[in-house]
Parts: structure tokens; sequence; C-alpha cells
């Protein structure tokens, strides 16, 4: 039997611990942001319900459920390859509506548009 020779990037402590300092850094963020929700609400004029509104409904729709992550835009640009890999992304319905979702917000719309000039 051949033995398969497996990068170190791959062992099992280092997906773990990499998986750790992901989720680290979202917690953190996400912990945090409790504080400028008051500043973001008084620059746009926006009332606090409204705010918070619009971020309790954006935390329904992204690929970890409660909250867009960096899963969000990794999932997108994979999506992105699908038809060039030959993969019909109708079959993917859930994939799909991501992918289109994601390309609905701003930010995305703003970086594709620099892809194509």
């Amino acid at each position: 039997m051949i033995e398969k020779h497996i990068p170190w990037y791959f062992t099992p402590a280092v997906v773990i611990v990499a998986g750790c300092l992901v989720a680290m850094v979202n917690f953190g963020v996400r912990s945090s942001f409790g504080l400028f929700t008051a500043p973001v609400s008084e620059v746009h004029g926006w009332p606090r319900e409204v705010f918070s509104f619009a971020m309790a409904l954006q935390n329904l729709l992204w690929v970890m459920g409660d909250a867009y992550t960096v899963c969000d835009p990794y999932l997108f640009t994979f999506a992105s390859w699908l038809e060039a890999d030959g993969v019909d992304p109708k079959r993917f319905p859930k994939v799909l509506d991501h992918r289109n979702r994601m390309a609905d917000r701003p930010a995305v719309k703003k970086i594709l548009a620099l892809q194509t000039t």
C-alpha cells in the first residue's frame, strides 16, 4: 500500500486552530459591534430601531445562518466559478440564491465593476 503524503496545512491540528482563529475574530467583531451602533446611527440620521432592524434582517440571510461572515465571500467566489467548471448552478438552488444576494450587495457590485474594466 502506498502512503499518501498530506501537506502540513491539512493536518487536523492546523485546521482546528485556523477554525478557532476565524471564530475568535468573528466573535470579537460581533461582540464589539454594539459600540458602533450609536455613532453610525447618528452619522446617517437613523433611529436606533431602524439600524438594529437592518442588522437583524441581514443576520438571517447568510451562509452561517445568523450573520454575514468570512464564509459568504468565499462561497460567492466559488459559486462564481461553477459555470466555468462545467457545473449547472441550477442544481444547487440555495448556492445560486446566495450568489445572487451577494451580487446585489453594493460593495460586491463595486468590486465586480472594477474587475470588468
